[in-house]
């Protein structure tokens, strides 16, 4: 496992581990309860809610590893994290409707290990941080974010895959973000997604060479001013502590977002804008 990271913009900081959970047989088992360490595949029959006295409700551990939550939803005590995907190409999916739910934990899904996960068709709701990549190579696609408190989507590790996604909260929720990719989430692909509704920022980029395309990106930033509150390249600031060049940010449709839709504050000009539809834009980097 990779020694790093998700930083929350709140400042808490939570180091990564695999998890000291309930180590349970490595064959197939009739039943997934909390605390379990998953390396076949499984089908959840029933929901589950996790009390703290798990550190974390599931581990799902990659290759053999799939989780299928059929439609049923794992509940935590919001102290409790949700699924911990480790080792290599570990899967977690809704199931046939798309419909199984996280909801209500610390981190919802977290990849962690070597990578190469898969998140898909999952609702999450109410979770402080919904899904947060460390490692590299993870893909989420077709799943429902919402009433996030913290972070929608964290990206820490490069060559990250979000497609078709719906990413939202309440204003309710002070403080909120979208999807960031933090330095170090290089060449990531965002796509075909929709955020909408936090307090601070929607797609925030603090990584090089990414692409951001067909994304619509609205509503955002009440708590903002004077910046970007839709898709904003922050520049070397307090926000990202890093330049960013190589982004292409093309065909996105950035509206009604606090100040402005799109920003850049990259000097010189590093980075793509071509054809996208925004309200206001920031900077003098732009092709719309």
């Amino acid at each position: 496992m990779k020694d790093r990271y998700i930083k929350r913009p709140s400042g808490l900081i939570r180091m990564l581990f695999a998890g000291c959970v309930l180590i349970t047989s490595y064959g197939a088992k009739a039943d997934v309860s909390c605390g379990d360490i998953i390396t076949t595949a499984e089908v959840l029959t029933e929901d589950l809610s996790c009390s703290s006295a798990f550190d974390l409700a599931l581990t799902v551990v990659g290759p053999g590893g799939y989780l299928d939550l059929n439609g049923f939803t794992i509940e935590c005590d919001f102290d409790v994290d949700g699924i911990f995907l480790d080792g290599t190409g570990a899967v977690v999916t809704g199931g046939a409707l798309s419909s199984g739910k996280v909801q209500g934990c610390g981190f919802g899904v977290e990849a962690i290990g070597s990578g190469a996960h898969t998140v898909t068709g999952i609702a999450f709701e109410g979770n402080a941080v919904s899904v947060a990549f460390v490692s590299d190579n993870n893909t989420l696609s077709n799943s429902v974010i919402s009433e996030t408190t913290e972070i929608g989507v964290a990206i820490n590790g490069s060559n990250s895959t979000l497609i078709a996604n719906e990413v939202s909260t309440s204003t309710s929720a002070s403080g909120a973000w979208g999807v960031i990719l933090q330095v170090g989430a290089d060449s990531s692909y965002i796509l075909s997604n929709m955020v909408s509704g936090f307090d601070q920022y929607g797609v925030i980029v603090c990584s090089d060479r990414n692409v951001i395309s067909q994304t619509v990106v609205e509503g955002n930033g009440v708590e903002i001013t004077n910046t970007a509150t839709g898709v904003y390249l922050p520049g070397d600031t307090f926000v990202c502590d890093d330049g960013q060049e190589g982004n292409t940010i093309v065909s996105n449709e950035a509206t009604d977002n606090n100040n402005a839709d799109l920003g850049d504050n990259n000097f010189p000009c590093v980075n793509s804008w071509v054809g996208n539809t925004a309200d206001v834009v920031e900077g003098a980097c732009f092709e719309n």
